[in-house]
C-alpha cells in the first residue's frame, strides 16, 4: 500500500502544465523546421544534408518525450533513448560513408558522385 502512495505522489509531483507542454511542441517545431530548412537550402552538400537529418531525428526524440511526459508513460522515455541510440548510430555511420566519398571522390556534392554505382 505504501508503494502505490509514493507512486501517486512521484506522479502529481511530476505533472506538466499546458502552458510548458506549449512551450516545449514550440521548440519542436521550431526545431523541426530548421532541420527542414537545412535540407531545402543545402541539399546539393552531403554533409550538411547529414546535420539537417539529425537535427530532425533530435526533434523526433524531443516530441516523443514531451508525449511521454504529458501523459505519464514510462515507456515512452525507454523508446526515446532507444531512438537516440539510432540516432547516434546513424550519424557514424553516414560520416563514415561521407569520408570514404570524400576520399574517392572531388568534394561533398552529390552531383559528383553520379557515376557511381552500387
Amino acid at each position: 500500500m505504501f508503494d502505490f502512495l509514493v507512486f501517486d505522489l512521484f506522479i502529481l509531483n511530476n505533472l506538466v502544465s499546458v502552458e510548458m507542454a506549449s512551450l516545449l511542441l514550440i521548440i519542436f517545431l521550431l526545431t523541426l523546421l530548421i532541420g527542414l530548412s537545412g535540407i531545402l537550402i543545402n541539399y546539393n552538400n552531403i554533409l550538411f544534408t547529414i546535420i539537417s537529418l539529425e537535427i530532425i531525428n533530435i526533434a523526433s526524440i524531443l516530441y516523443v518525450l514531451i508525449f511521454a511526459k504529458l501523459v505519464l508513460d514510462p515507456q515512452g522515455y525507454i523508446f526515446a533513448n532507444y531512438l537516440l541510440l539510432l540516432t547516434g548510430t546513424e550519424s557514424a555511420m553516414g560520416l563514415g560513408i561521407l569520408i570514404v566519398l570524400f576520399h574517392f571522390g572531388q568534394g561533398l556534392v552529390f552531383s559528383s558522385y553520379i557515376n557511381i554505382k552500387g
